[in-house]
């Protein structure tokens, strides 16, 4: 028999096996296609029918929760108690407010005295002070310590002079004394300032203007406190210089 013939039959004999082979192969890759499209489908789809949309308020709302979650907290808090905290003080340095604390008490006096001042107006001023350093530098310094867990010195505040403050200082009040001086000659400037009024005809330049200067100092440096140490610092992480210009909207 011929070499060729031999090989013949044999790759015929073999024939049968691998086209049952092949349709064995189909067959698997046909069901598992199929287990597969029915397991991406949606569950909605599966039960024969779409899923109904979320309402626009919990759409609106769940857009909103996702887009905070990407806000920086601490700049976020920093606006919302700057705007509370300006608020408060523009209410409760009212010295009605320090009356009605004061009322039925052995201190009842001063706060008749700082809501209708008959010699001067210090009480008055005196509470004022005290709500602003309250709303300007108790509250934040208690929120940064305690809740934020950082150090006062990461916003500004540290007692340390640092190299060419004094050089600074020399150059601001040489260009601001003269411009102070220049406004105070406007109506204005003297309508406002100075804080203190003095109504009894006790001598201007006396111990009670000694008090409110010293008191005032505090007032100042809340301020300051507030605006060039919290709010600044909670802001530059977010928006780097630009945290500036955002304080001086509120300022």
């Amino acid at each position: 028999m011929c070499p060729n013939r031999r090989k013949t039959e044999r790759e015929q004999a073999r024939l049968p096996d691998c086209k049952l082979l092949t349709c064995f192969d189909l067959t698997q890759l046909d069901h598992h296609s199929r287990s597969m499209s029915e397991m991406n489908k949606p569950k909605d789809s599966q039960e024969g029918g779409l899923a109904p949309a979320l309402p626009l308020p919990f759409r609106t709302a769940t857009t909103i929760r996702q887009d905070l979650r990407q806000l920086d907290r601490r700049a976020v808090f920093a606006l919302v108690y700057c705007a509370i905290g300006l608020t408060c003080i523009a209410y409760f340095k009212n010295p009605d407010y320090l009356a009605a604390i004061l009322a039925d008490t052995r201190f009842t006096a001063i706060g008749v005295q700082a809501a209708y001042p008959i010699d001067n107006n210090l009480y008055a001023l005196i509470w004022w002070v005290f709500v602003s350093v309250m709303f300007y530098f108790v509250v934040p310094a208690i929120f940064v310590k305690f809740a934020q867990k950082r150090k006062l010195s990461e916003i500004g505040l540290a007692f340390a002079i640092e190299k060419g403050f004094v050089k600074l200082l020399v150059i601001c009040i040489a260009v601001m004394l003269p411009l102070v001086y220049l406004m105070s000659l406007t109506g204005s400037f003297s309508a406002k300032y100075p804080f203190l009024k003095v109504y009894n005809g006790d001598p201007y330049l006396s111990s009670t203007l000694l008090i409110w200067e010293l008191v005032y100092f505090l007032q100042f440096f809340g301020l300051e406190f507030f605006f060039r140490g919290f709010l600044l610092h909670s802001l530059k992480p977010s928006l780097g210089l630009y945290s500036i210009f955002v304080m001086t909207v509120p300022y």
